[in-house]
């Protein structure tokens, strides 16, 4: 089971997610991450996003 996801862990994700791109382009946050980032709560348990465009490299990294 993993932990919570608290908004200094999904910074840090999406820190990640930009640096291993490698490659310009727009990643979209949904669900409870969008509600963490806007203070309506203080923790989810998983990250939905969507990128554009996907990139499968990193997309097999994600499942992994």
């Amino acid at each position: 089971m993993r932990g919570a996801v608290d908004r200094g862990s999904l910074t840090h994700f999406m820190s990640e997610i930009g640096r291993r791109a490698g490659r310009p382009g727009r990643t979209y946050l949904v669900g409870g991450s969008t509600a963490l980032l806007l203070g309506i709560r203080d923790q989810t348990i998983d990250v939905d996003i969507k990128m554009e465009p996907e990139p499968s490299l990193l997309l097999r990294t994600l499942l992994i």
